[in-house]
């Protein structure tokens, strides 16, 4: 049996919304807000405030100061 969705309130969007200002990792946003990484993505895409693309997320890490894999 599948669990019941539960439906998305104002303040869920609102924290939403403040999680992709602060530019947390959408795995991250998921896991505050109890939902899945998809459901959460699709809801930040319906209002208005998508997260970046993981290529990009993945290509300003790799060149950050903080890369541990980067050569001195």
């Amino acid at each position: 049996m599948r669990p019941i969705k539960s439906a998305w309130t104002d303040d869920d969007d609102e924290r939403l919304k403040a999680l992709v200002a602060q530019d947390v990792l959408i795995v991250r946003a998921a896991a505050a807000l109890k939902r899945s990484t998809s459901a959460t993505r699709v809801c930040a895409r319906i209002i208005g405030c998508p997260f970046p693309a993981l290529r990009l997320v993945r290509r300003k890490w790799a060149d950050g100061k903080d890369n541990l894999w980067r050569g001195s």
